[in-house]
Parts: structure tokens; C-alpha cells; sequence
């Protein structure tokens, strides 16, 4: 097969060039998916959709559980070029997107005529994690930026996973779970939000639930430990 040229395409039609590295990893990607769909999708489903449901979970504890027990409720504060204090709160940025789920899927419940649209809250939530992964990074004084020809930009958000610090926190599973959704070569869920490719149908609960575990995911870590 070193013979022939292989010729590759996104989900948007877009050719990209597959190195024997990532070849392996579509592989890898192809059974991941295949478990995710068949196995986590539906735990998902049962306990989270299912606990909106039934009442058992619902916004203001999710919210609580978020500020009591992970990192992401905890205050943090930066400070712009001019050495003032600007405060940081991840709970006041993705409470909306949150919320809009917890609604959608309640009047999914209640009535047979609703039609849910996740529209609002999978848009705002995507780039919303990406803010906090690369939060996370920074708490942990990791760069999430590099030097290109036109100044300084900031890497993406696979290439933050597979930073030699980040590998030390993230635990492997953890880290091929925040690929999967994240990477060119999994689902990439933010480039196609940040760059529009998703239509309509592409839009679903899955994704949704998806993200919130991997907020819970990464919630988990606390960045200021000692990393030996």
C-alpha cells in the first residue's frame, strides 16, 4: 500500500493529510466510538436524562455540587496588564447553557408535541469548556500559547491535552475521553461549533450529555497539587 496516495476528508469535506500516528489513532477512535455508543451513551441517557425526569436531578443541584465540590465553582482571580484584579466564574458562564438543557429535556418529558432544540446550550457550552480547560492550564501555570509568525496564538485545545505537564494531572483515560470529543481526529466538537459546520440535525442530546461529563470529568482534578 506505500504505493498509493491516500486521499482524506473531514466530516466537512475538508482534505487533510493522515500520518501513520494518526492512523493508528483513528483506529483507536473507531472502537472508542463504537463503546461510546453502544455502552456510555445509554448510562448517560438512564441516569442523567432520566434523573431530570424524575426530579432527582435538577439544576440547583447539579449548580451546588459544581461550586462544593470542584475546583470550577472555587473563586479565582487574574490580573490584566495593568495589575487589576478581575475576578473569575465559571458557574455565572455556563449556568445558562446548563439550564437551557435542563429545560429542554423536561418539556421533552412533558409533552408529546415539544420538540427540543439544543441549539443554545451545546454552542455556548463548547466554547465555554474550552475556556475552562485552558483555565485549567493556567491555574496550573501551563502556556496554552506559542510564538507564530505573526505573534503569539493560542495552541489548540488537543494539543493542551497532550501537554507533559497536563499528562500528569489527567489520568490516561480521562485524557483519551477530552480527545475524543475535542481532537480533528475524534468528534471535534468545538472547531465545528466555533466554525459553523454543524447543521440542525447535527444537534442533539448526546453531545450535550457528553460535555457535561466531561465537565465532571475535569472537575474532578485539582490543579493546585503537587505534581512530583
Amino acid at each position: 500500500m506505500d504505493m498509493f496516495s491516500a486521499i482524506n476528508f473531514d466530516a466537512n469535506k475538508n482534505i487533510f493529510e493522515v500520518t501513520k500516528e494518526k492512523e493508528k489513532l483513528k483506529d483507536i477512535y473507531g472502537i472508542y466510538q463504537f463503546y461510546i455508543t453502544i455502552d456510555i451513551i445509554p448510562r448517560l441517557n438512564y441516569i442523567i436524562r432520566n434523573g431530570i425526569n424524575l426530579g432527582i436531578l435538577t439544576f440547583d443541584n447539579f449548580i451546588k455540587f459544581l461550586v462544593n465540590e470542584t475546583w470550577i465553582g472555587k473563586k479565582y482571580y487574574r490580573y490584566d496588564l495593568s495589575g487589576k484584579k478581575i475576578p473569575i466564574n465559571w458557574i455565572d458562564l455556563i449556568s445558562p447553557s446548563i439550564l437551557d438543557f435542563f429545560l429542554q429535556v423536561q418539556a421533552s418529558y412533558n409533552s408529546k408535541y415539544f420538540i427540543p432544540n439544543y441549539i443554545l446550550s451545546i454552542d455556548s457550552f463548547t466554547l465555554k469548556m474550552e475556556g475552562i480547560f485552558r483555565n485549567f492550564a493556567e491555574r496550573a501555570k501551563i502556556a496554552t500559547s506559542v510564538k507564530g509568525k505573526n505573534g503569539m496564538r493560542e495552541v489548540y485545545l488537543h494539543n493542551v491535552f497532550d501537554n507533559e505537564v497536563i499528562k500528569k494531572y489527567f489520568d490516561q483515560t480521562d485524557r483519551l475521553f477530552f480527545n475524543y470529543l475535542f481532537s480533528d481526529m475524534g468528534l471535534n466538537i468545538r472547531n465545528n461549533i466555533a466554525h459553523s459546520f454543524y447543521n440542525g440535525n447535527d444537534y442533539n442530546s448526546n453531545i450535550m450529555l457528553l460535555l457535561i461529563t466531561a465537565l465532571l470529568r475535569l472537575g474532578k482534578y485539582e490543579q493546585t497539587k503537587t505534581i512530583s
